[in-house]
């Protein structure tokens, strides 16, 4: 690992520091020696280095793209509860992609995940508040519809048929109403 190879090389680098001294006529090649060594591992080290680096660039690249993708979910209009459903099922694959990805340079990291996690913040939060809606639609048919089922049982005990039928009528009138709303 890179970071074996530091450690041992910094062991190294001391170990030839604290090594006392050798023959005058034979330092300079050990010199050269040594130190054309320590210079291939530090450019071996800093090639890693340069790889991680570009990779991170990358990385950075791919998930600002997925922040435009991840917008242009969160800026549409979702009406239905198939197309709230599509859009979580669009968003939840991208943040599958976002985990995928790999981490970005350090210092703009935390700063993209922020953003990414704000978008879909703000879209789950929408989706909250339409099901939300929904829900309270429905208790409230449900509750017109226990209204107009109790007006019925009362119908049902009439001894006017004629005036009996055309108030049941309108009754299924009315319940055809809270269906199409």
């Amino acid at each position: 690992s890179i970071r074996k190879t530091q450690d041992g090389m910094q062991t190294i680098l001391t170990q030839w520091d604290e090594i006392g001294p050798t023959f005058q006529e034979e330092w300079e090649k050990l010199k050269e020696d040594f130190w054309g060594t320590v210079n291939l591992i530090r450019a071996k080290i800093n090639a890693h280095y340069d790889e991680l680096k570009a990779k991170f660039e990358e990385n950075l690249n791919a998930k600002e793209a997925l922040i435009v993708k991840a917008k242009e979910i969160n800026n549409q209009s979702y009406d239905s509860i198939k197309s709230w459903n599509e859009a979580t099922k669009n968003a939840i694959e991208l943040q599958e992609e976002w985990k995928k990805t790999g981490q970005a340079p350090k210092d703009k990291n935390q700063e993209i995940w922020d953003e990414f996690r704000a978008i879909f913040d703000d879209l789950f939060g929408k989706k909250n508040a339409y099901f939300k809606t929904i829900k309270q639609d429905a208790t409230k048919n449900a509750n017109l519809k226990k209204e107009l089922i109790a007006k019925a049982e009362e119908l049902k005990m009439t001894d006017q048929w004629k005036d009996g039928t055309r108030d049941l009528i309108n009754l299924q009138n009315q319940w055809k109403e809270i269906l199409s709303e």
